[in-house]
């Protein structure tokens, strides 16, 4: 029988094929991938950001030296630049692919310490993006001649079940009221009850009922005292904008009156002095929660919004300006406010901030739409393309 070397053996010279040859001297980083690969890129950009607010988070001198907050924050960037969002992949990434040992140097930190470093410096990384966007503009990749704003509604890390209306929260704090109350008279009815039948013997301890009830009522006026005062906030930050000087003269309406304007620790004022907080001078109108106004326990600054599909969920507004040339992020930012129209000229004003000049022309769905923010873009010596009515995408 012939040998496997004879049966592959042809007049054809092929290149020498040694898998498992050992190397006399290894490889440099640089020499494992061709120059053009973005790796380089990352890791040679990574160098020239200003990593102050990380070296300042390690002021221990003990323990085991950390891995390197250049060397991290390369992975992380450029896991996000290739699509990888999971802390197991990405240390799946560092041991098998090429660009990703570039970066790191031929370390391997686990997902542990990839998550970790990520939770611990989330803010350093999110202020990060201001320095991308201005060396992205310096290396002229930013052409500002069209920028696009658009937003959309993120899913908050809290179910929209776990709110509660202003309204359900009186209604249910007069509830756990009337409970206590009753609970009182029972217990004060049993207490006499047993200090006839026991004297002066142990029998007047009060329920445990009665102290969860009044833990539950004083979690309930918690949140509804941070509902009043987000309220008193919306409605002065909206009173600056309504006073702010406008284009033109324009017939102001007179405010609506509350129906109810006391709180609940005060009594009804007098005829007369309807919308006065006493105790607080004459003339200032009290701003009350409508009853339908909600606030969510597990994260009490997110909001109930209607997304894409129609649906609501417990949400923020996330915003974002890009580049129409160059698809670069130019602006991003994430409120808790649902409506659009007041986030465009904050939006543009941080492309200003971002990238040192404002953009040609901006467009905007309908959305954006309003003689406010189409004066303020004006102003700013943009052309602005926003449609004052939602079209059907098949019209």
């Amino acid at each position: 029988m012939a040998s496997r070397e004879s049966q592959g053996r042809t007049s054809k010279k092929f290149r020498e094929y040694q898998p498992r040859q050992i190397m006399a001297l290894p490889p440099s980083l640089d020499d494992v991938l061709p120059p053009e690969q973005p790796a380089y890129f990352i890791r040679d950009f990574v160098a020239g950001l200003d990593l102050s607010e990380f070296y300042a988070d390690y002021p221990e001198r003990r323990g085991q030296p950390p891995y390197h907050p250049q060397m991290m924050v390369g992975v992380w960037l450029y896991g996000y630049m290739v699509g990888i969002r999971s802390s197991r992949k990405l240390e799946q990434a560092i041991k098998e692919n090429l660009g990703f040992r570039v970066v790191a140097g031929n370390q391997q930190p686990d997902h542990w310490t990839l998550s970790n470093f990520r939770r611990r410096h989330h803010k350093a990384l999110g202020d990060l993006f201001n320095q991308t966007v201005q060396a992205a503009a310096g290396a002229g990749l930013v052409k500002l001649g069209h920028v696009a704003v658009d937003g959309t509604k993120v899913k908050a890390n809290a179910s929209k079940h776990r709110g509660m209306s202003y309204g359900r929260m009186k209604e249910e704090e007069r509830r756990l009221r009337e409970d206590i109350e009753r609970w009182f008279e029972e217990v004060e009815a049993n207490d006499r009850a047993e200090d006839e039948l026991y004297g002066d013997g142990n029998g007047w301890s009060l329920p445990p009922e009665l102290a969860d009830a009044e833990k539950r009522r004083k979690f309930i006026r918690e949140f509804m005292e941070k509902l009043e005062e987000r309220k008193k906030a919306e409605a002065a930050e909206k009173q600056e904008r309504t006073e702010a000087p406008a284009s033109r003269p324009r017939k102001r309406k007179k405010p609506a009156v509350p129906e109810n304007q006391t709180r609940l620790d005060f009594p009804e004022p007098p005829e007369g002095d309807k919308g006065q907080t006493p105790g607080r001078g004459r003339g200032k109108k009290q701003v009350k929660p409508k009853d339908k106004d909600q606030i969510n326990f597990t994260d009490p600054d997110s909001r109930i919004m209607l997304n894409s599909d129609k649906a609501f969920i417990q949400a923020y507004n996330a915003q974002a300006a890009v580049d129409a040339e160059t698809h670069i992020i130019v602006a991003a930012d994430l409120t808790s406010q649902a409506a659009d129209s007041p986030h465009l000229v904050g939006m543009v004003e941080q492309v200003e901030a971002n990238t040192g000049r404002y953009p040609e022309e901006l467009s905007a769905d309908a959305g954006y739409y309003s003689e406010a923010n189409l004066k303020a873009i004006e102003d700013r010596g943009i052309e602005a393309f926003i449609p004052p009515d939602r079209v059907k995408h098949t019209e």
